[in-house]
């Protein structure tokens, strides 16, 4: 016999090694507890389908029952929703527990204790945190658990092989491991949302705002934040954004920003033109550079101003009644300079403009008697605006009939992404939250419960809100990343990358960065390329119990074994065995794939002894990993995300999300087919280097939900990039997931899933 003294982490690596040659020549192989390595394997490989019934049945001998926490009462896929339990746990737990069974609970260590602990207690699993297992270490918690319960018998429900199903073993306790996946409610992978509390919705506030500008003669609009909304978080952004061109064009404007902001303070009713005067004499600027600064500004402020389509449409329809209507406005900006600005976003037709700079009044303080002699009683006049005291109240007191329409920045901080807010601290911070809140809450009478918005305005949120900002984040670290070091490319792998490598390629010349290759290879292609050496048929047996495939399955669907070329069973033989005995078409398949690789990459011009940088999204890198072993090309990965903390210590990734949020990166089933292609999934590539797709599940509705998605994404894009971004500047992980988290609150349906998914819930149906 064989005895493996390796540490039980390690002694599966070691089995595999030796398993064939001991298993031809009758040798036994056990560990050093005595486990019989042979025994322990096959019956972690052939386990039963569990039920209620022989769950319940099975844990009669036992005095003590535990579950492993993560991946078995709790499957890893989870929904906005929180951690969604299995099935099958909701109903075993209470029963076991009404018939007296002792219970714990062990806590996985790569998943945040507090939100385990809190699932737990949500679901009523848990009556004290007396009955939770803390792992402290390879062999404590195991050995604590048999010393505190001497002659009890315990059995252990976990998934994991060896530090869930062996290691237990070796100190007497009995496993049953958990891995049919077939037995989950496919239903409880959806998110599961709580959908908050509804807002009162009046769907007929345009109209009734429309018939008070019928019953008045003369209509009053303010400009800013009411007709004209800045995409910046806060108005005083434009001037940090100044400061900053300024620098960039060679211009003297250090705290330029905080000096134009004090002296306009300090200049009631001040014109740009007294602004700029008085910062020429503190930085010393000649006229030409005092005329160029400030029309710097102007411009600045011109590209980050867009109309308010909903109020624009109440303006052009008091235009349309015949109504008298006018502008009137606090502002430093004369009248001539938003007239040009005005007529560039459209909006034209108004009688006059009444500016505070202009009449030395402010609203509060006097600017609407100017309205006053344009009619023969002020409640003729109607002012409509956004600011309680400016816009409500000071009307009033000339008795002046006013009607508030909330800014974009009011609506978002009264609502759940006020939060994000704390989050946004830089100005690229800050002009993201401002781009992304300037176009979710552009339109003021749009039903704030957003899951009941039609599907195409839902795709727009998503865009918006989630998407675009996920996308810049990530993509504003990786250029930070790219300058660090010469790479021959960046490959953004299919289907996840597809967006990011659209936005890569429009912005790629314009900051000297790498050539993009938008690379098709996910898990499966990849893994049929090494799927003829010894531990990946393991791994892929893994996988086929994940997704509910028996070996024929397998061998068709992973491995392309032709139907009628499959051996018959052998009912004494570990499936892995079953597998290994087709492992001459196994080889040849997998050398086709490495071939095809191979010609694949030449035929994108990929540089042999190449180093390229790799792009995913949320991955544990298994794809790169392969590759890495069938392609002569170094690959460096930049992910956005992992859902495994293990991988966090991988040496060839770095990610951009370390998990300070884990509902995002528990929910990316829901949020990955938002970032792939149109394409469906690819199944393997030809020996020619022809990518062969699988079917597409995606119906054309879908495709279409998720092409406003996509479209929406982009547009955000290219306007984050082309107004605020600064390579010097980054984008904190923590702001894009405070995002995500707001939008999950306000309960947006996610109508489509990867093919993947869609496949395994096909399956179970």
């Amino acid at each position: 016999m064989v005895i493996l003294t390796e540490r039980v982490k390690y002694e599966e690596a070691a089995f595999r090694t030796i398993r064939r040659i001991c298993k031809d020549n009758y040798i036994e192989i056990y560990n050093m507890y005595g486990l019989d390595e042979f025994s322990v394997h096959y019956q972690a490989g052939t386990a039963e389908p569990l039920t209620l019934g022989n769950s319940l049945s099975g844990c009669y001998p036992y005095d003590i029952v535990c579950f492993e926490v993560m991946d078995t009462i709790f499957p890893s896929f989870t929904g906005p929703a929180g951690l969604v339990p299995n099935v099958l746990f909701t109903q075993l737990i209470p029963e076991l527990r009404q018939r007296g069974k002792i219970l714990r609970f062990s806590l996985r260590k790569s998943y945040p204790e507090d939100l385990q602990v809190q699932a737990l207690k949500d679901y009523g699993f848990i009556e004290s945190e007396t009955e939770l297992i803390r792992r402290t270490g390879e062999d404590l918690s195991f050995r604590t658990l048999t010393e505190s319960f001497p002659g009890k018998k315990i059995v252990y429900f976990a998934s994991g092989l060896v530090n869930e199903f062996i290691l237990p073993r070796c100190y007497g306790i009995h496993t049953i491991r958990f891995v049919e996946r077939n037995v989950l409610d496919f239903n409880s992978l959806l998110p599961s949302r709580v959908i908050p509390e509804k807002i009162p919705f009046s769907p007929d506030q345009k109209d009734r705002i429309k018939e008070q500008i019928r019953t008045h003669s003369v209509i009053s609009f303010d400009i800013f934040d009411t007709l004209l909304v800045r995409k910046t978080l806060y108005p005083r952004d434009v001037y940090i954004l100044t400061e900053n061109k300024a620098k960039h064009a060679g211009y003297r404007a250090d705290r330029l920003a905080a000096v134009r902001a004090r002296t306009e303070d300090n200049t009631p009713f001040c014109t740009l033109d007294d602004i700029y005067e008085m910062m020429a004499d503190f930085y010393n600027w000649n006229p030409d550079i005092e005329k160029a600064m400030k029309q710097l500004e102007v411009d600045v402020e011109r590209s980050v101003l867009e109309p308010r389509k909903a109020v624009v449409e109440l303006f052009n329809y008091a235009l349309a009644q015949g109504k008298r209507v006018i502008l009137t406005s606090d502002m430093y900006l004369p009248a001539p300079v938003l007239q040009e600005i005005l007529q560039e976003k459209g909006i034209s037709g108004y009688e006059k403009i009444f500016v505070s700079c202009d009449c030395k009044q402010a609203k509060q303080t006097g600017l609407y008697s100017q309205l006053l002699g344009l009619c023969d009683k002020p409640g003729d006049i109607l002012h409509i605006g956004d600011n309680p005291e400016a816009d409500g109240k000071a009307p009033k007191e000339y008795g002046i009939d006013s009607i508030l329409i909330p800014s974009v920045l009011s609506l978002a901080q009264n609502s759940p992404w006020v939060k994000t807010f704390e989050f946004a601290s830089t100005l690229a911070e800050r002009c993201l939250l401002g781009l992304s809140v300037s176009r979710i809450f552009a339109d003021p009478f749009q039903n704030p419960n957003r899951w009941e918005l039609s599907l195409a305005d839902r795709m727009a949120y998503m865009g918006n809100s989630v998407i675009g900002p996920l996308i810049a984040g990530h993509m504003c670290w990786l250029i930070q990343k790219l300058m660090i070091r010469n790479y021959d490319g960046v490959l953004f792998l299919a289907r996840d990358g597809w967006l990011s490598c659209k936005l890569y390629e429009r912005i790629r010349d314009r900051y000297s960065l790498p050539p993009a290759f938008y690379y098709n290879a996910n898990r499966h292609s990849s893994f049929l390329c090494c799927s003829d050496e010894n531990l990946q048929a393991d791994r892929m047996t893994e996988i086929g119990r994940s997704f509910g495939l028996d070996t024929d399955q397998l061998l068709e669907k992973v491995y392309l074994v032709p139907a009628d070329q499959l051996l018959p069973h052998d009912q004494r033989e570990l499936n892995v065995e079953y597998i290994e005995r087709h492992m001459p078409i196994i080889h040849k398949n997998a050398e086709n794939a490495r071939q095809g690789y191979l010609r694949y990459s030449e035929k994108l011009g990929l540089r042999q002894g190449g180093d390229y940088a790799v792009v995913d999204f949320i991955a544990v890198g298994n794809t790169q990993k392969c590759l890495s072993q069938i392609l002569p090309y170094s690959f460096y990965g930049f992910y956005f995300g992992t859902y495994s903390s293990e991988t966090l210590k991988e040496t060839m990734i770095e990610y951009y999300l370390l998990g300070q949020n884990p509902e995002l990166l528990q929910g990316y089933v829901e949020l990955e087919n938002y970032f792939s292609s149109p394409d469906p999934s690819l199944n393997h590539m030809l020996e020619d280097g022809t990518p062969v797709f699988q079917e597409e599940l995606r119906s054309q509705e879908e495709l279409q939900s998720l092409g406003i998605a996509w479209d929406t994404a982009s547009s955000f894009l290219q306007e984050f990039f082309d107004l605020f971004y600064s390579r010097e500047d980054g984008i904190a992980p923590r702001l894009v997931e405070e995002m995500y988290s707001a939008q999950t609150y306000l309960g947006i349906e996610l109508p489509v899933y990867d093919d993947w998914f869609k496949t395994m819930i096909k399956k179970q149906d």
